[in-house]
């Protein structure tokens, strides 16, 4: 472990925090390249087709709206 995740560990334990669930936290921002292959490589369906997430996320993500212009 870094230095500095271990002091801010040790901060987080002197503050109160006693209970970690995991070692690291989540990556919860994605790069944009990850998201542009899931775009450009799930063809195109229907919303009643729809049966996963990722589907969705590609729907979402080709549809025109006005917004992006």
């Amino acid at each position: 472990m870094f230095q500095s995740n271990k002091e801010y560990i040790d901060f987080l334990i002197q503050s109160g925090v006693h209970t970690f669930l995991q070692e690291t936290p989540n990556n919860l921002l994605k790069d944009k390249e990850n998201d542009n292959k899931i775009v450009e490589n799930k063809p195109n369906k229907n919303l009643h087709e729809i049966n996963e997430i990722s589907d969705l996320v590609n729907l979402i993500a080709k549809h025109n709206s006005f917004r992006k212009k």
